[in-house]
């Protein structure tokens, strides 16, 4: 695989990495039984869905344009826009909410901000976890030889 559809395919990890942790969540408490005590694997699934649920559908937008955006570019611009990408979702997304939340009004608007600073920052915690999976995923695959740069790129 080139490095180049590797890094297409990794802008998916954000949306793949909590729908697999749902899946694993309900296979382990599947195993455990409904009676034990569920602990980390019930934060865990917790924060899957919530990831899905709060920032699927903006970051599918995000994801998609800036997929179209970045292709003409060479494979070193994309790593590099890898790399700020946390910080251009962030603010996608608080712009988001205040968008939503200044649909309500002005009252709305006030009481969205603190919502809309939380979510940008956790845009920004969890996408540079996606964004250091992916280079490490990059960096273990072009070891092991499935991921080639070619000569274009």
């Amino acid at each position: 695989m080139g490095l180049r559809r590797f890094y297409q395919l990794a802008a998916a990890l954000p949306l793949l990495v909590p729908a697999l942790s749902l899946v694993l969540a309900a296979a382990v408490q599947q195993v455990i039984g409904s009676g034990a005590n569920p602990g980390v694997i019930l934060y865990l699934a917790l924060i899957a869905a919530l990831q899905l649920s709060l920032g699927g559908v903006p970051y599918v937008i995000f994801a998609v344009s800036a997929l179209w955006w970045l292709r003409r570019k060479s494979v070193d611009e994309i790593a590099a826009f890898s790399l700020v990408a946390p910080l251009l979702f962030a603010a996608f997304m608080f712009l988001g909410v205040m968008l939503l939340s200044a649909s309500g009004g002005l009252d709305e608007l006030i009481k969205g901000f603190p919502m809309a600073g939380l979510l940008a920052l956790l845009s920004v915690v969890f996408g540079y976890l996606y964004v250091a999976l992916a280079h490490a995923l990059r960096f273990g695959l072009e070891r092991a030889g499935y991921i080639r740069r070619s000569p274009a790129a």
